[in-house]
């Protein structure tokens, strides 16, 4: 027996539509800025779905709780277990557990469906899912966790003997209190509105309203107006949406009300139902799943290596995406659907952990193997090492607010510096992101004499007031008021950031502003930034006894360079960072067997400490005596 007992060729096509978008959003592609948005749309299909599935049986009275979660163990767990274990075997083994701690927790909330839940707690700025190969699994713990509690609700409203009408009217209550709630907490915390599953679960019961009847009784031709209305929806959400836009909250509504418009049209003719049953769409709808696990590792291990920058490769990424995607429904999940025999027992739930249990050993297995065969190299392994924890050098937190933290707990007097600064000294406001932050604990252990101010948070360039997350602006907003009033109480601001093209012309207004203030300005231009994270490279290096920095660093930096130093003259002082990091185009990476980075842009305290001491500002550095580092033994050429 199959467990596709029923397909709705629109619907498929719809999942088709919907992997598709997300496969082009992570390949790099920029005609689908709002790919991501993928994941909502599987969302509303999977509560259509399991609704429809559970009401039919409810009717009938075929319904039990072991047969659901057997059934729906069968359908995920076999693809997911081969997926996990192929990505630990490859990553577990390129990026050890040492150097990238959370991976194998990852891992391992991946095999049992809590990854969400462990990337709102566990995930920080410092480790975002650009090299995290199984961060897409949250939807799938966002799912499972919505097919652990829907039957409950749904069994408790069979229960009832209530008429249909009030069914819909409790789930819509509760979809109406969950979208409310969505949005409320976007705002205040936007990593839980987007990772849990109770925040998401009204998009769930939006497609449960449609299974349960809500709209079915509508004349054919609204409906097909309605799909055309949900069309136009989905196309200009997945078209104009893009990563830096506050999500989910009232910004879901647009993917997920389209979505429903789509499936409610469902089967009633016209051309964009013709369009959803397209052959090539609704099978690619039915490897979706596949598709959708295989394809983010698959860009993690590429993009390690070879920047997808360019057009041509970020299409062959989607092209390799839906061959090993392919290739995994082939090999996997066809066979294993095709042998599904509903469970006659209720031991044989058993199955479940039993497979979960058996992944995870693995899992910890590799990682042992992989960590004894770094340590067989200990030239390489040394530059895996953390060294420096993230909280304690950038005082995440107190001074630097990211995505975990609040505005609120921003110590705005704590934040003002050193104790050891002099009465001659000048209050200098330190501005901007984590470059910023980055940098702050070298500014006040070489110029000890001067106060350094940090006021630092996440994607705050001070550019960019447009596009601030929330606490950002709150931060900007105190900084003008508190520092920069009407009459400022600082005598020179110094701004940093991980400058990028954009910046350059709202940055000349914000330097215009300044400079009415009558404050010195200093702006440190653009830093080097590396393909791959810095130590990883360097070990690469050691391991195989052949330099592949000076292939990893992205050129265009030092275009920016310029760009920052032209736009900048006759309105700050400028000191190029990249400068005293890559002097004569050679960029220095290490010293002493020590990366001078963390990652890919950031510098570790050495790092820090030593191109700080080197930066020229005029009026703020008196003349460079010898550094308190000396030069390192490393330099990567650029190619």
């Amino acid at each position: 027996m199959s467990l596709h007992a029923t397909r709705i060729p629109e619907i498929q096509g719809l999942r088709g539509l919907a992997v598709l978008a997300v496969l082009v959003f992570h390949a790099g592609l920029d005609f689908l800025p709002g790919g991501y948005l993928g994941v909502d749309m599987f969302f509303v299909i999977s509560g259509y779905v399991i609704a429809s599935l559970i009401d039919k049986q409810l009717a009938t009275n075929t319904f039990t709780f072991a047969a659901f979660y057997y059934r729906r163990a069968w359908r995920l767990l076999p693809a997911l277990a081969v997926t996990v274990l192929l990505t630990s075997i490859v990553f577990l083994v390129l990026t050890p557990s040492n150097s990238s701690p959370k991976l194998l927790p990852s891992l391992m909330t991946a095999m049992v469906g809590v990854s969400n839940l462990y990337f709102s707690a566990g995930v920080d700025y410092f480790e975002s899912g650009t090299t995290n190969p199984v961060l897409h699994t949250w939807s799938l713990g966002v799912e499972e966790q919505f097919y652990l509690v829907f039957p409950l609700l749904m069994a408790w409203l069979g229960k009832q003997a209530w008429p249909n009408s009030k069914r819909l009217t409790w789930l819509l209550v509760l979809a109406v209190l969950g979208f409310v709630a969505a949005v409320v907490t976007t705002h205040l915390d936007v990593s839980a509105a987007f990772y849990h599953s109770w925040f998401r679960a009204w998009e769930f019961l939006a497609g449960a309203l449609l299974a349960l009847g809500m709209g079915k009784r509508l004349p054919a031709k609204w409906l097909r107006a309605g799909s055309w209305l949900g069309a136009v929806l989905v196309a200009l959400a997945l078209a104009f949406y893009d990563e830096h836009r506050l999500f989910p909250g009232i910004g879901a509504l647009a993917p997920v009300l389209g979505t429903v418009l789509l499936m409610a049209g469902a089967g009633q003719g016209g051309v964009i139902n013709a369009v959803l049953r397209w052959p090539v769409l609704t099978r690619i709808g039915d490897a979706s799943y596949s598709l959708y696990l295989a394809h983010w590792p698959l860009v993690c291990l590429v993009t390690m290596f070879i920047p997808a920058t360019q057009p041509k490769l970020q299409w062959l990424l989607l092209v390799a995406s839906l061959v090993a995607g392919w290739v995994l429904w082939r090999l996997v999940e066809v066979p294993t659907l095709r042998r599904f025999r509903p469970a006659k027992q209720r031991k044989a739930l058993l199955l479940i952990p039993a497979i979960m249990g058996l992944v995870l050993v693995s899992v910890v297995l590799i990682d042992r193997l992989s960590l004894a065969l770094w340590r067989s190299v200990p030239h390489a392994q040394a530059y895996l090492e953390i060294k420096d924890p993230t909280t304690e050098l950038f005082r995440i937190g107190d001074c630097f607010i990211t995505l975990k933290t609040r505005f609120e707990d921003y110590k705005a007097d704590g934040c003002a510096g050193s104790a050891t600064a002099s009465e001659q000294g000048l209050r200098v406001l330190v501005m901007g992101d984590s470059m910023a932050a980055n940098i702050i604990s070298a500014l006040r252990k070489t110029w000890p004499q001067h106060q350094f101010i940090q006021a630092t948070a996440v994607d705050y360039r001070p550019s960019m007031y447009g596009n601030l997350p929330e606490f950002s602006q709150q931060l900007d907003a105190l900084i003008w008021q508190k520092w920069l009033g009407e009459k400022p109480t600082v005598d020179a601001v110094l701004l940093f950031a991980h400058w990028g093209e954009e910046d350059t012309p709202a940055l000349t207004q914000t330097l215009q502003r300044l400079k009415a203030k009558g404050v010195k300005v200093f702006v440190v231009g653009p830093s080097p930034e590396f393909h791959i994270k810095l130590p990883l490279a360097l070990a690469y290096s050691a391991l195989l006894d052949q330099d592949l920095v000076p292939w990893l660093i992205k050129q265009q930096r030092f275009q920016l360079d310029q760009q920052f130093r032209a736009s900048t003259q006759g309105l700050a002082e400028y000191a190029s960072m990249l400068d005293v990091t890559c002097p004569s185009g050679q960029c220095e990476t290490k010293y002493i067997g020590t990366a001078l980075y963390m990652d890919k842009v950031h510098f570790t305290r050495l790092g820090a400490e030593l191109f700080v001491a080197r930066l020229k500002l005029p009026g703020l550095t008196e003349p460079l005596k010898a550094a308190a580092v000396t030069a390192p033994n490393q330099v990567a050429a650029r190619p």
